[in-house]
């Protein structure tokens, strides 16, 4: 596992969207770099991209590799979403 996030957003019909990050920022960049973009209608939209970038030592990121999926849900399904090197579980819980 490289991240484990947990927050609480006021959901609704526009998608909201949350910048996650992991690890120390250099030059503008996180080892672990994100957006969650959440709506909710009937069911909740999900829209999810983030990298996982190799930096080197002074800061440049020399390799990334993408996940960027979407998925539409129900509220408190657990939700598995990946690209095949990367993956995502996602679960909206109403408040």
């Amino acid at each position: 596992m490289l991240m484990q996030r947990a927050w609480q957003q006021s959901i609704g019909t526009e998608p909201g969207k949350v910048a996650v990050t992991s690890g120390d920022e250099r030059l503008g960049h996180f080892p672990i770099e994100g957006t969650v973009s959440l709506a909710m209608a009937r069911f909740t939209d999900i829209g999810a991209q983030f990298w996982v970038n190799q930096l080197d030592p002074h800061g440049v990121v020399i390799s990334s590799e993408r996940l960027k999926q979407t998925a539409r849900v129900k509220n408190g399904e657990l939700t598995y979403l990946d690209n095949g090197n990367l993956a995502l579980l996602i679960k909206v819980s109403p408040l």
